[in-house]
């Protein structure tokens, strides 16, 4: 039975589509549904879109991930009823949206309803509408209806609903079912897939949180040249996301930092000859510690090794080494210190106190710090 409203294309504050059934479907060829997995709708939590349609898709922008539109009309709720068991209640195709920004247009008015949440640990009750319980009001899933409307029209004008439409990060057109009937979600799950395929997953809110930090602190690194740092945080970013825009940028960014870092380790050896070798060991133990689970830290561990087993920096090296222990026994103290733990601290201190490490400034430090134990060890006899 075929449905028609005119649409004023002048008027877009009143645009209304036009509606068919029984046509031919006018989407992508139908693929084969991909498997689906198992899950309950409660431990699902879809990333829904609550504003206009251009913040949906500079959400999805941002987040890496597709933007999935439902399109619904309120006359035709027989129709509606069906997709929404089959597109936005079935469990498992829940799941597989979760990572999507997903965005519900249905300008139908329904009852409101009370409903609790836990948020950050505490139980909230809000008001919201009983058919889409992520908009607090009808009025939000109502906003997009014309604009969707005039974007997705057919070329004679009218628009078919229910429909569905999945949009890639960058806007194009991954998938839809712009069909006369309520359509098959297969052809969405499979458009999901291609999907992954050429962007990566979707990025949820925390780990889109990790990777926005994640990138200020590596573009701030490779700015003020500090590439160990630079190093680290465009790793992390490409780890997170590596077929994003984000993992681009990294995947550009990092043969920089690794070719400008690797020239500083250069540098750093070079003063590993007699009369500068204590301050170069200690420049490179300061790159390693930067680097610590960085595969370049391997190599900075082989270049310390070869240089502790040069006879002619070997009194120069133990020096610097003995103030690199002796410096590390009285952070741990300070921590210890810090969290009131008086025998771990006791025992660290003492230690930092006796003969091997008096000679370096760290047990000077330790003997401003705690007088009383300084004294004590100052008092027993030598061995």
């Amino acid at each position: 039975m075929a449905r028609l409203l005119e649409t004023g294309l002048c008027a877009l504050a009143a645009l209304l589509p036009l509606f068919q059934s029984g046509g031919k479907e006018r989407g992508q060829p139908k693929k084969k549904e991909p498997q689906k997995t198992s899950a309950s709708a409660a431990s699902v939590h879809l990333q829904v879109a609550t504003g206009k349609l251009s913040e949906a898709r500079k959400l999805a922008r941002q987040r890496n991930a597709g933007l999935l539109i439902h399109v619904l009309l309120k006359d035709m709720e027989s129709e509606n009823v069906e997709y929404r068991k089959k597109f936005i209640d079935d469990p498992a195709f829940m799941a597989a949206c979760e990572r999507l920004i997903v965005l519900v247009s249905d300008n139908g008015q329904h009852p409101s309803k009370t409903i609790e949440e836990t948020i950050e640990g505490k139980k909230v009750t809000r008001n919201a509408c009983s058919v889409y319980p992520w908009y607090e009001t009808c009025a939000q899933h109502q906003q997009n209806f014309n604009d969707l409307a005039l974007e997705y029209r057919d070329e004679d004008g009218s628009m078919r609903c229910p429909q569905t439409i999945l949009l890639a990060p960058d806007g194009s057109l991954s998938a839809r079912i712009n069909t006369s009937g309520v359509g098959d979600p297969g052809e969405i799950l499979a458009g999901i897939e291609e999907q992954k395929k050429s962007f990566g997953p979707g990025l949820l809110e925390a780990e889109w949180t990790e990777l926005s930090r994640a990138l200020e602190d590596a573009r701030a690194a490779q700015s003020g040249k500090a590439w160990p740092e630079a190093l680290r945080k465009w790793t992390r970013v490409r780890e997170i996301s590596p077929l994003s825009s984000y993992g681009a940028e990294a995947g550009k960014a990092l043969p920089e930092a690794e070719k400008a870092f690797a020239a500083e380790l250069d540098h750093a050896c070079e003063g590993l000859v007699p009369g500068t070798a204590a301050a170069a060991w200690k420049r490179l133990a300061e790159l390693q510690r930067a680097c610590a689970g960085l595969p370049v830290e391997k190599e900075i561990a082989a270049r310390l090794k070869k240089a502790e087993a040069k006879k002619e920096l070997q009194d120069e090296i133990a020096v610097v080494k003995l103030e690199a222990e002796a410096e590390a026994l009285l952070h741990s103290a300070q921590e210890f210190a810090d969290a009131k733990k008086d025998k771990e601290l006791e025992k660290c201190v003492r230690k930092l106190l006796g003969k091997r490490y008096a000679p370096t400034p760290a047990a000077e430090r330790a003997r401003t710090l705690w007088p009383a134990w300084a004294e004590e060890e100052a008092r027993k006899p030598a061995k």
